[in-house]
């Protein structure tokens, strides 16, 4: 297992409206990677489960996603 870098995003305590938009955009982007990368098996799909504040990851400097954590059941039919 490899350790993350950044802060979850419920730890920080203030984002501007800008921050909010980028880091949206991020998750966006991320999750598109994400579903363009994964293999296709039948009608089986991933998905997260329980995303939320602490499962995201940021720089606390810059607010801008450094990843997305904890996806111990990712997959449904």
């Amino acid at each position: 297992m490899t350790r993350m870098k950044g802060v979850p995003v419920q730890s920080v305590v203030r984002l501007t409206e800008d921050h909010v938009r980028c880091l949206v955009k991020d998750i966006v982007d991320f999750s598109i990677h994400l579903a363009q990368s994964l293999p296709v098996k039948g009608e089986t799909f991933y998905m997260h489960g329980d995303l939320h504040g602490g499962n995201v990851l940021i720089d606390p400097e810059t607010k801008r996603l450094t990843g997305v954590i904890d996806f111990g059941s990712m997959y449904a039919r």
